[in-house]
């Protein structure tokens, strides 16, 4: 099996995809069960959001950027490219959505 520059970064890309995805399946199937609990469980999930929004998913975030970004320097695909930039914009609005929208969010119930 013949490994190249272009299946790490590949491989890399889809698996932060996977994890951003991953966490963001596992916090809305969570959301009624939260809902159920005692008020310190509930600001204990809410300290745990602050944790994924300042940890986790700025590292998932970035290394989903930056491997795309090999990927589009690699030359498969180019800057031009619409389904590169349907990506940008998913980074941006994530980063709007869960760094600004969902931790104020927590923060509230905190």
């Amino acid at each position: 099996m013949n490994v190249t520059t272009h299946t790490i970064w590949l491989s890399l890309h889809i698996a932060a995809i996977a994890s951003w995805l991953g966490a963001d399946v596992l916090q809305h199937s969570m959301r009624h069960r939260w809902a159920r609990e005692t008020a310190e469980a509930t600001k204990a999930w809410a300290r745990m959001q602050f944790w994924l929004h300042d940890r986790y998913y700025a590292v998932v975030a970035v290394l989903i950027l930056a491997s795309g970004i090999a990927l589009v320097q690699d030359g498969h695909w180019g800057w031009s490219s619409k389904f590169v930039w349907v990506g940008i914009a998913t980074i941006v609005a994530g980063a709007t959505l869960g760094g600004i929208g969902l931790k104020g969010l927590a923060k509230k119930r905190l």
